[in-house]
């Protein structure tokens, strides 16, 4: 096993051998790829970072913006058993940094019991011969001449050579890029306030470190109502500030950033299967997120400070203007909720105060988000240059199944899969679903790359249609019978088998029962006389040998018996994924 990176970092990579996979990324996107690929195969497989520690740098953005508690339940997170991380919590006697958030929630994990358990627990088990290489950047990505091929002795075209800023190069198969490039968002009041204030009086929450701050005493406004704004009010307000947070909308409370829906299939099936264009998925995916929320726990955080007078909040309104006279900010404020009738409803009906025409301050803090964009990033700026495809406002239209760019055998995992992923591909779930679709491909015993993917993509409004797949029995098979979708179930774990056991509660022939058995799915069609019965589990709990699981048929009793044949004997928690 390995351990802590910090000691395949004193390991010095082979830079003249071919290695199988170049991971670029150190946050938690790229611990998910490496997560996934562990005890795959015997691969080689390099890291590219110039940070030692796993995390490390997402753990100190992370710690800048005063995040305590992370906003996803303990279940996510790279291990493959779900509950790994709430037993290494009570193992280690550290329940009380698992906090519940809402009732139908799993409880929110401390920063801190995150990154500790992510250490001991995932990077300490990950493949022995991953190797790190510390290196500032990756500079290009280039397919290899047939002469390189030759001299590599590699077939051709199955092969890239990635060069970075120091002149070394390291020859790969694939290479898997686990990064989010974004650029601050910043209102344009902002920009001109700038330039006739001291340093460090106007930030963004990217360039604010809330630990190093001194706002005891001091007036500070955070302007923006999502959960950093939120975390930066709260921030201030316990270190002794006396604080007025300014928000567009109206808060929104809301456990996660968008439905649940789009953390599993319910969702994404019909955003892939149905005829959208990279125009139209942009546009569902901003309707999923139309606003900043914070969840309970945060909310919750607010409203103390607000009793004890340490907080101000006002609601719906927008900056018009903010001037720095030589030792304090002065913001003008304006409502935007219309005509000042509906004004004073909605405040009289929930107990909001009136926004103000100016208020004073001595620091303003910006929690005004990020934006994703390719662009941002000088590695995607070179690869766009040479193997351009169509940017949808900042994010590449990639090949759907292998979430690749096209022309070069280059993976993308992290939000800018968004346009095939969806609103979940900037969070663990879509990082979880980008990494078993990549890795899937990878293990092909061919090892193909991806430089397949036509250039057609650059067309205009390319479809992304993902054909729906043909079920066992179609409607006009049916033959008039009353059809019923199967809600109702038990299922059992015993080590290699997971059993599922369907009560139809009547007579039926074994020849019309059919089942077909997927690599983690399955769907089953029991015909009787009047009534067809239909069970369908897109995404089981973890993939599942299919020519070793069977079906068992009770003909009098009308039951019917899955068999499901897993691949090891970890216990499942969950029978759908």
């Amino acid at each position: 096993m390995a351990h802590e990176t910090a000691k395949n970092a004193t390991r010095t990579a082979d830079l003249s051998r071919v290695r199988h996979i170049v991971l670029v990324g150190n946050g938690p996107e790229a611990l998910v790829m490496a997560a996934q690929l562990q005890g795959k195969r015997d691969w080689d497989v390099v890291r590219v970072s110039d940070e030692e520690s796993w995390l490390e740098g997402w753990k100190e953005k992370e710690q800048r913006r005063a995040t305590e508690f992370l906003r996803a339940p303990g279940v996510h997170h790279p291990h493959h058993n779900k509950m790994a991380l709430r037993d290494f919590a009570k193992k280690s006697k550290r329940e009380k940094e698992m906090i519940v958030s809402a009732a139908k929630m799993g409880p929110l994990p401390s920063l801190k019991l995150y990154t500790d358990f992510a250490r001991e627990k995932v990077v300490r088990e990950l493949n022995a011969n991953l190797v790190q290489v510390n290196e500032e950047d990756v500079v290009s990505i280039e397919k290899l001449t047939a002469p390189e091929c030759k001299t590599l002795a590699v077939p051709d075209g199955t092969c890239c050579k990635v060069t970075f800023a120091s002149g070394n190069v390291v020859y790969s198969k694939a290479v898997v890029y686990c990064k989010s490039p974004q650029f601050k968002t910043l209102p344009q009041w902002a920009e001109e306030a700038k330039k006739n204030a001291p340093p460090g009086v106007l930030l963004h929450s990217q360039d604010l470190d809330c630990r190093k701050c001194d706002c005891a005493g001091k007036r500070v406004a955070v302007v923006g109502g999502g959960m950093t704004a939120a975390q930066l009010a709260w921030y201030a307000a316990k270190h002794g500030a006396t604080v007025t947070m300014l928000t567009r909308h109206r808060v929104k409370k809301q456990e996660m950033e968008f439905d649940l829906g789009w953390q599993g299939m319910k969702l994404h099936r019909s955003f892939r299967w149905e005829h959208q264009t990279p125009s139209q998925r942009l546009s569902i995916c901003e309707g999923a997120r139309p606003q900043a929320t914070i969840n309970k726990l945060m909310w919750e955080a607010l409203q103390d400070c607000l009793r004890d007078n340490r907080l101000e909040l006002f609601q719906s309104c927008a900056v018009s203007e903010v001037l720095w006279n030589g030792s304090e900010w002065s913001i003008s404020l304006t409502s935007t909720l219309g005509d000042e009738r509906n004004r004073r409803r909605m405040f009289e009906e929930e107990d909001t105060p009136v926004v103000p025409a100016k208020v004073e301050a001595d620091f303003i803090w910006l929690a005004t988000g990020c934006a994703d964009d390719c662009s941002s990033e000088k590695l995607l700026r070179t690869v766009q240059e040479k193997f351009p495809t169509r940017l949808v406002n900042g994010y590449p239209v990639l090949d759907d199944s292998l979430l690749a760019w096209p022309g070069l055998p280059l993976y993308l995992v992290g939000s800018l899969t968004m346009l095939s992923i969806g609103p979940a591909a900037s969070l663990h779930p879509g990082w979880i679903q980008a990494a078993q679709k990549i890795s899937t491909h990878l293990l092909g015993e061919s090892f193909p790359i991806a430089g397949h993917v036509e250039q057609a993509r650059l067309k205009e409004e390319v479809n992304l249609t993902v054909q729906r797949p043909k079920s066992l029995v179609e409607e006009d098979e049916l033959g008039g019978r009353t059809k019923h979708e199967v809600e109702k179930y038990s299922w059992t774990d015993e080590e290699f088998l997971v059993t599922i056991r369907i009560y139809v509660n009547e007579p039926l022939q074994k020849d019309d029962v059919k089942v077909r058995f997927k690599k983690q799915g399955l769907e089953l069609w029991a015909l009787t006389r009047d009534n067809a019965y239909h069970l369908s589990v897109p995404l089981l709990y973890k993939p599942i040998l299919e020519e070793r699981c069977r079906l068992k048929v009770n003909e009098a009793k009308g039951r019917i018996n899955l068999v499901l044949h897993k691949y090891d004997n970890h216990e499942w928690r969950f029978l759908k994924g």
